[in-house]
């Protein structure tokens, strides 16, 4: 599949893994995951002779909050695209109920953001 984002971007890949407000996308370039809330998908393109299925919000399933705590306990390199285009990068060090805590690449400061606000995140 090919997932167009509001940020313009596109990942192609394969659906990983679908949550109640996100889809994972596994790259089809280098093997990383990309989390997309459903929000920042503009549209998911089938390509080749891929079968066209939907994408349903799965009510009472993990969330993206979800699998961003399973991803902090071995604290992975993360690039996130907030709402708006802002994009950070840096180690993710704490996800939270509602918000995840990046350590930055450069000065090593600590950002907290909105789990809400953010609409993309690439791991490694």
């Amino acid at each position: 599949v090919a997932v167009l984002a509001l940020s313009g971007s596109t990942h192609r890949g394969s659906i990983d893994r679908v949550a109640a407000d996100a889809v994972v996308i596994r790259r089809v370039q280098d093997g990383r995951r990309v989390l997309l809330s459903i929000d920042a998908i503009v549209g998911i393109r089938h390509v080749g002779d891929g079968h066209a299925r939907s994408i349903d919000r799965l009510a009472g399933a993990v969330t993206f909050a979800d699998i961003l705590a399973e991803l902090s306990e071995d604290r992975p390199r993360l690039a996130v695209v907030a709402e708006g285009g802002s994009q950070l990068m840096g180690t993710l060090v704490f996800t939270g109920l509602d918000q995840l805590t990046l350590r930055l690449d450069g000065d090593g400061d600590l950002l907290t953001i909105p789990i809400r606000a953010v609409d993309e995140a690439v791991v490694g």
